[in-house]
């Protein structure tokens, strides 16, 4: 994402340019795949996203499944700071 300083009409204004572009990370910084047009020194934001498909949450939801909560008490989501920290209950 790119940040361009436009006047017009003696009324400045930022516009932003997004695009997105595959890159792989080499251990220290992100590698586009393709040339990208920005000025050496530019600053970007990057949202990383995998390539692979999977949600976010995807490894915690498998790990959900393969653990599950059998012995939990009914009112456990209601009254969780009781069971976690002793709490009173609510």
């Amino acid at each position: 994402m790119t940040t361009h300083n436009c006047e017009s009409a003696s009324r400045r204004y930022n516009t932003v340019v997004m695009k997105s572009v595959r890159a792989y990370y080499d251990g220290r910084a992100f590698v586009p795949d393709e040339p990208i047009d920005l000025p050496e020194g530019a600053l970007v934001t990057i949202t990383v996203v995998s390539a692979d498909g999977r949600p976010p949450l995807a490894d915690l939801a498998d790990l959900a499944e393969k653990h599950p909560i059998t012995d939990a008490p009914p009112d456990w989501s209601q009254q969780h700071d009781h069971y976690i920290h002793g709490a009173p209950k609510r």
